[in-house]
């Protein structure tokens, strides 16, 4: 479980500070699949990073299972990401001299994992482990950066517009290797998406607006095949 308490956090710009974040409390429980959904600006990557611990928070506290990570050195801090969570973005993040075997294996490397090929067959890339991200479409990239977060077997994994630099047809098929991963692994998933659409999918529909939530709702999660794009 993430329990997330009154965290704020704010941005510097000369003399000007711009708080993004205005006292933003939160529960996610484990295995659960939220959506945290809101226009440009919002505050929501910002939040999907202070949650995540890629960022610190300026007040508040953010706890899994009880320990508080704000209180985290650095060093523990990264130890704690390395076993505990995962990153898809938008960007993918490969490296451009490693092949999709390799990229996967970089993050199978961190639990001693040492087979991955199921891992690319499990997200539609059977054939093309030996490709480089230079040989490969953008959805397949993006399939290859699924497929290393997974390898790391985390907990938690967050997505941050996983489907934003694709067209439909990629968005829908890489939205349906995810979710199958995320129900078949029991990982709990925070992504961050502006597509009501791609909300529909979630337990859980968090909305934010200007650094705060509006609404927290359960939701009746519809198939990928069910929503408009």
């Amino acid at each position: 479980m993430i329990t997330v308490n009154l965290v704020e956090k704010s941005y510097r710009n000369g003399d000007v500070e711009h708080k993004v974040l205005k006292g933003i409390s939160l529960t996610i429980e484990t295995g659960e699949f939220v959506v945290l959904l809101g226009p440009s600006g919002s505050g929501k990557s910002t939040f999907l990073n202070c949650i995540s611990g890629l960022e610190r928070i300026d007040r508040g506290s953010v706890c899994y299972d009880g320990t508080d990570i704000t209180r985290m050195k650095e060093r523990e801090l990264t130890a704690f990401r390395r076993k505990k969570t995962a990153f898809v973005f938008q960007a993918y993040y490969l490296m451009p001299s490693l092949t999709a075997e390799m990229n996967v294996r970089m993050g199978a490397n961190l639990v001693g994992k040492k087979d991955v090929v199921p891992l690319l067959e499990a997200v539609g890339l059977k054939g093309k482990e030996k490709k480089y991200p230079s040989q490969l479409s953008g959805g397949e990239q993006q399939r290859v950066s699924i497929a290393r977060a997974i390898a790391k077997e985390p907990e938690v994994l967050f997505a941050d517009e996983p489907t934003g630099a694709l067209d439909e047809e990629t968005g829908r098929n890489m939205l349906r290797y995810l979710i199958a991963l995320q129900r078949e692994r029991k990982i709990t998933l925070v992504m961050v998406t502006h597509n009501e659409n791609i909300a529909c999918l979630a337990d859980r529909i968090v909305r934010m607006n200007s650094g705060r939530i509006i609404s927290d709702e359960k939701n009746s999660p519809k198939t990928v095949d069910e929503i408009g794009w």
